[in-house]
């Protein structure tokens, strides 16, 4: 049986309204996905567990911390003369850049240690902690 356009514009109209509804539930649990995964990333740091199972409808989940570094570079030009002055392009490959401190030494807050040839500030670093679930 051929659909009547209206019987389409009906059901495109509901199948939109529910994309609409879906979405926002969707934002309310990113939200508060991302208010949780604080709390309990802090708890797993706290409680020194890198990982833990647990059950439930979804089957068997294994949450655990990663910690991934992340550089940048905001003036390639104060890279002349170090160790990462191969990575100096027309931009400074970031995924390359964030490798490469990944490998270096850590102080004692864990933050990489540069060579003294790298320019204070010519390259930043941050972490991005995130906390990861494998259903089995």
């Amino acid at each position: 049986m051929i659909k009547t356009l209206a019987a389409l514009a009906a059901e495109y109209a509901e199948l939109t309204w529910r994309k609409k509804k879906l979405e926002a539930s969707l934002t309310v649990v990113k939200k508060q996905l991302k208010d949780a995964e604080k709390v309990f990333h802090a708890r797993m740091v706290q409680d020194s567990v890198p990982l833990i199972r647990v059950t439930g409808e979804w089957g068997i989940a294994t949450c655990y911390a990663k910690c991934m570094v992340y550089a940048s570079c905001p003036d390639p030009e104060k890279l002349r003369g170090t160790p990462f002055e191969e990575l100096i392009k027309e931009t400074v490959n970031g995924n390359s850049l964030s490798a490469q401190v990944r490998e270096l030494p850590r102080d004692k807050n864990m933050m990489p240690i540069m060579p003294e040839e790298v320019e204070p500030g010519a390259i930043t670093v941050s972490e991005v902690f995130s906390v990861n679930v494998l259903f089995s």
